[in-house]
């Protein structure tokens, strides 16, 4: 099993060679080379991925290349693949609802993406390698919260899950094992609260998203580049987020709150501090829910120790996935990072 990731930032490759850090790729996309990763991040902060986006974007396939190449490496590759989309993008991907085949264009677009990845590892000017993708069977696609519940133990039946990320924070509610599908929910995740903290302190949204990961921003315009905790203003900023979109989210579970008393965060917020300590006293001080973090649960499931990957790990252990003997590969394409788990040779 491996795990990989790069932040979701693309740019054009810089004219002047550049070293590239780990978690980053070079690809080529019809002609033209992209830098994907944490190299694109340092060197372009504003160039992140657009929000959603579906097969027919051209920015999303990219994306793919990048992840794929970096999850599988030069060589040809037999490998069974599924993908994680957000509730308001899946009906862009799969061919009637309920379904997680992908229509019939988008499996095709989906090959021709993969079959042949050029792409440059290292650095900028370094020999282009070629990674080339055959679907040992059909690609699937699946909503990111049940992709989470691949991985959450089946003794854990009833509760209500949140998968938060920097773009989004998406609910679902499990009954018995079974889904309530009229209680799927979405609001803004992670990057809401970092949108108040910019506004707060005058940051740009670039700026204040490296100072959110760092906890400090810069003093002032001067030049002397110090840089102050910010802990305070990150605090303010979640609490004057979260205390607005957590209530449309228990709103909308009013219908099972007889049932419903467990809420699992899982996602990329799970392992930022303020926002789990801002969500828990949220979700807790209603005297109803209690919150747990996915890592943390009553039952234990190694797939669930780092929330981040956790639905990556479910989509790579999906059940239509295990008909392959081969390569499985779990796609989440998500807002601030790629992440994929690679399960196989």
């Amino acid at each position: 099993m491996r795990q990989s990731s790069a932040p979701s930032f693309i740019c054009p490759v810089p004219r002047e060679p550049v070293i590239l850090c780990p978690n980053s790729i070079v690809i080529e996309d019809d002609g033209i080379e992209y830098l994907v990763g944490k190299t694109a991040q340092l060197d372009a902060p504003e160039s992140a991925r657009a929000i959603g986006g579906s097969l027919a974007t051209p920015q999303y396939r990219r994306l793919l290349k990048a992840i794929v190449a970096m999850s599988l490496g030069a060589g040809e590759h037999n490998v069974a693949l599924a993908l994680a989309v957000a509730q308001n993008w899946i009906d862009k991907f799969r061919d009637k609802a309920g379904s997680i085949k992908l229509t019939k264009e988008n499996t095709e677009l989906l090959k021709e993406t993969l079959k042949e990845i050029k792409f440059r590892k290292g650095s900028s000017d370094s020999p282009i390698q070629i990674c080339k993708v055959n679907f040992a069977i059909e690609p699937t696609v699946y909503f990111e919260t049940q992709a989470v519940t691949f991985c959450i133990p089946n003794a854990l039946k009833t509760y209500a899950l949140w998968q938060i990320g920097h773009g989004d924070k998406q609910q679902a509610v499990l009954l018995d094992g079974r889904p309530a599908t009229n209680a799927l929910q979405r609001v803004e995740g992670l990057s809401g609260a970092i949108k108040r903290f910019a506004k707060n302190t005058g940051l740009t949204e670039a700026e204040a998203i490296k100072a959110w990961q760092l906890g400090t921003r810069p003093e002032s315009d001067e030049m002397n580049g110090k840089r102050v905790d910010c802990t305070n203003e990150k605090k303010k900023a979640a609490k004057e987020y979260f205390s607005t979109s957590v209530s449309k989210l228990l709103n909308s579970m009013q219908d099972y709150r007889e049932r419903v008393r467990n809420i699992v965060l899982s996602g990329g917020a799970a392992k930022d501090e303020i926002a789990v300590e801002t969500l828990k006293n949220e979700v807790e001080s209603t005297g109803w829910y209690k919150l747990h973090v996915i890592n943390n649960l009553p039952k234990k499931d190694d797939r669930c120790e780092d929330p981040v990957f956790v639905c990556a790990h479910g989509l790579a252990s999906a059940p239509f996935l295990q008909q392959h003997e081969g390569i499985k590969l779990g796609l989440d394409v998500g807002n601030f990072a790629l992440k994929s788990v690679t399960i196989g040779e």
